[in-house]
This record gives structure tokens, C-alpha cells and sequence, in this order.
């Protein structure tokens, strides 16, 4: 039973609700793995972790803070602690007994004890084509990159503006180093993998993070491959989704990986978040594992979670994009569904435009929704082995709104409060659809030259 979903490639994989609760949606990019065994959570007889999966769970505090003794009140609990994010309140913690939420509920100034939730994310195979080095940056030379010109990026740069300065982090699967568009730019001692046993270092060839990474900062004039937004921007990445681990090119990754991210981003001095990632969550009905039910509440506190290390970095200066979802669903008028991260506070989201400046068909839309658009169909960019694929998406989206971003703060001397950020956003867009907030394109498609412009 899959219930539970986060994106990063093209569809959302949507099933069953027990009885004849359905939804079907169209795709946004990742499924849940059904937080494993059933018969771990129905199990009634007594604890023997040997005939029990062990389980990860989100330990909430009432405040930002955990108690010095957390590890050995988790291990009286038969749990172990596996990270902790005193910044938010919030621990991570392992176990095999089936009722360890009951038992860590007694723990001293514990608000919530809830499921951490395993996914596998994956998108079918990009296209993928070879371009030799040349002259120049090949695939901007031949006027591939479409997208550039149609958010004004190369006008932007007339006036100097590169996105030096600003540091962004990528939080997605890792990114290649060795790529030459990108390795001028990436920070490697700020680079960080919270999945475990797996180096942040891109290793798969249809890698999504390098592919993300590429839009956002590419480097110019390298004589090798394509054009970033802000070419002399930073880049950070911070890898929160497998590559390993599931079939083809998917991967899994706890909901806490993206969390502890978030909360290492802000603190080694993040300007920009960019998180081509997300989730749909069942927030009015949970879902069933089982005869185990994920209840709203519980739902409500996962989100609650995100939210704090979200609003942690907020407080802390950085400007937070995600992808708004590739599932054609209505924000609006779907009460049942909370998209994660982009719908939660401070976080700007991203829907995907096409070559004409029109809704792409599988972008999320919403006035709750969407914060502004960007391009997100047929764009292409760097992955590993020195390649190039064309990939659609929120995602890519996404990345081309992180690079303005850049831009902006890089005018800016390297250092802008997020909410000057947006409001420079919000008055350089340009009006799509019906005038000022619109269902799909937010307060407009970004406009890289004026907001160079408004910066200033």
C-alpha cells in the first residue's frame, strides 16, 4: 500500500486508500515505500526484535531543544537514536518494537511521536544526447536552451549580473563533480550526504541533482556544454535521496534526511535552498498500512516537523525554492492534499512553463499553491559521464527560479533577507494568464533581466 509520495522526475505513483477510499492523480515523481511490514504494527504478542522490522521514527519536542539524556531514555524505550536536530527539536530514532511510540511518548517534553516515512523516488529515462567540447558553450550557442532567452537571463548578465557571491544548496541526489560546467562552481567542502553509507557524489548516469545543478549554475564560457542562470554562483550539494538503493534509476530516502538538510544548509550559511523535490501528503484522511492507520494528526505532525527546520532556515537568511509537483492536481479544490515542501510557509513554489510561455500539461497548480513559474519542459542539462539529457519538470523549474534568485542576492552583495528576495520576485515577474495572482503561473513566470533591474 503506497499512500505516501514525494517527487523528483516526472509521475506520482498514486494507489489505493483501504476500502474504497481511492485517488488518482497524474504523476508527480516519487512513491512511498509502505513503511514496511504490516505485521510489525499489528504485532500483539510480546517484543522480541528478532520477529520485528525495525521501524524509523520522528521524535517531536515542544521546543527547539533535546534533553542531554535523549539517547538513553530512546534506549529504554528498546529504540536508538540515529540523529538529532537540536536546532528544531526534532530526533530520529530506530526500533523494532511495536510499541515504541507509546513508550517514547512518556519521554520528558516529547510533543509527538510519529513515523518517519521511507520513499523511492525514480522518472523514466531522460533523453540523452553527446555533444563533443567546441567553442563556446555548445548547447546555448545552437540556441537550445530555450529557456534562458525566455526569462532574460543573457540581458541579465549584459548588466553584470553572474549570482557571485551567493551560495546555493542543492538538495537532491548529489551532483556529479567532475562535470566541467559545474566543478568551477561547487563548494566540495560544503558538500554533505545524509543518506547513509552513500558519499554526496553523484555516481548514476541519469543523476537528477547534477541535472538540477547545472541550470542553476553552470559555468560560461568553458567551451563545454550549456549555460547556467548564475554562473558565478556557489553551489553546495547536500544528498537527502539514495541513488543506490531501489531499481533503475530510483532511489529511497527517510523524510528525516531532508529535514536534518534543510537545518545544515542554514547553518553553514545558505542564501538559496533549492529543493526540486516534494511531496503529496493525505492530510484529511491519512492512509492505511495495513490495518494500521496513518491518522491526520499524525499526518499534521510530519508536516509540522518540515516546518520548523523550514522556518529555522528562513530565520536564518535563506530563501527557500521548491518544486510546486508534477501531478496536474489542483491545490485548490483537492482539501485533501498538502504538498511538501512547497506548500508550507516561507517556501517559494515553483510551477513549469513550455516553449510557449503556457502551463506545462502535468504541472501542480493553485493560487495556495504556486508562488511564481518558471521553464520546466524540454530542458536540457548537465548529468554524470560528461552527458547531456533533456528532462521536464517542476524541477527544472525550480532550478531556473534558484538561479534568479541568485542573481538577485548577488547584486546584492552575496547577502539578501528571503522576504526582500521574493518582493523583488514578485515585481519583476511577468503577468501571465488572468492579471495578478493566477492557478497556474502564481504572480507571474520570473523575469531574470528585471529583477536584475529592481535589485539595484
Amino acid at each position: 500500500m503506497k499512500n505516501f509520495f514525494l517527487f523528483q522526475g516526472f509521475r506520482m505513483l498514486i494507489s489505493e486508500q483501504k476500502g474504497d477510499e481511492k485517488m488518482s492523480k497524474k504523476g508527480i515523481f516519487l512513491s512511498v515505500l509502505a513503511f514496511v511490514a504490516a505485521s510489525f504494527l499489528l504485532s500483539s504478542g510480546g517484543y522480541s526484535a528478532a520477529d520485528n522490522p525495525a521501524m524509523s521514527y520522528l521524535l517531536i519536542f515542544q521546543y527547539a531543544d533535546l534533553p542531554e539524556n535523549l539517547g538513553q531514555q530512546i534506549a529504554l524505550a528498546n529504540g536508538e537514536m540515529t540523529a538529532g536536530i537540536k536546532q528544531i527539536g526534532v530526533a530520529v530514532a530506530s526500533s523494532s518494537d511495536p510499541k515504541f511510540i507509546d513508550k517514547a511518548s512518556k519521554i520528558r517534553g516529547i510533543r509527538s511521536v510519529v513515523l518517519n516515512p521511507v520513499v523511492e523516488w525514480g522518472s523514466p529515462e531522460p533523453m540523452v544526447e553527446e555533444m563533443g567540447n567546441g567553442n563556446g558553450d555548445p548547447y546555448y550557442d545552437k540556441g537550445i536552451q530555450w529557456a534562458l532567452p525566455m526569462i532574460h537571463a543573457p540581458e541579465a548578465w549584459d548588466l553584470g549580473a553572474k549570482g557571485e557571491g551567493a551560495r546555493v544548496f542543492v538538495l537532491d541526489s548529489g551532483i556529479d563533480s567532475h562535470n566541467p560546467d559545474i566543478s568551477p562552481n561547487l563548494n566540495t567542502g560544503l558538500c554533505r550526504s545524509f543518506v547513509p553509507d552513500e558519499d554526496w557524489e553523484a555516481s548514476t548516469l541519469f543523476n537528477h541533482g547534477t541535472h538540477v545543478a547545472g541550470i542553476i549554475a553552470a559555468a560560461h564560457h568553458n567551451n563545454f556544454g550549456i549555460r547556467g542562470v548564475a554562473p558565478e554562483a556557489e553551489l553546495a550539494a547536500v544528498k537527502v535521496l539514495s541513488e543506490i538503493s531501489g531499481t533503475g534509476i530510483s532511489g529511497t530516502g527517510l523524510l528525516s534526511y531532508l529535514n536534518e538538510a534543510i537545518v545544515y544548509a542554514a547553518d553553514n550559511g545558505a542564501d538559496i535552498i533549492n529543493m526540486s523535490l516534494g511531496g503529496y501528503l493525505p492530510s484529511r484522511s491519512g492512509w492505511w498500512v495495513g490495518d494500521f492507520h496513518v491518522t491526520a494528526k499524525m499526518v499534521g505532525e510530519m508536516l509540522h516537523a518540515t516546518q520548523r527546520a523550514i522556518t529555522y532556515a528562513y530565520q536564518k537568511g535563506a530563501t527557500i525554492v521548491a518544486a510546486a509537483g508534477n501531478g496536474a492536481l489542483d491545490a485548490d479544490h483537492d482539501t485533501n492534499a498538502v504538498i511538501i515542501p512547497a506548500q508550507l510557509a516561507h517556501v517559494i513554489a515553483v510551477s513549469a512553463t513550455d516553449p510557449f510561455d503556457l502551463p506545462w500539461e502535468d504541472t501542480n497548480y493553485g493560487q495556495s499553491l504556486i508562488s511564481f513559474a518558471a521553464p520546466g519542459e524540454f530542458i536540457v542539462s548537465d548529468i554524470n559521464d560528461n552527458k547531456f539529457s533533456y528532462w521536464n519538470g517542476t524541477s527544472q523549474a525550480a532550478a531556473h527560479v534558484s538561479g534568479v534568485a541568485a542573481l538577485i542576492i548577488g547584486q546584492n552583495g552575496g547577502s539578501l533577507h528571503p522576504a526582500q528576495v521574493n518582493a523583488i520576485l514578485i515585481q519583476s515577474a511577468d503577468d501571465l494568464g488572468k492579471p495578478g495572482n493566477d492557478d497556474y503561473f502564481g504572480k507571474g513566470r520570473v523575469n531574470a533581466y528585471k529583477a536584475v533591474l529592481y535589485s539595484k
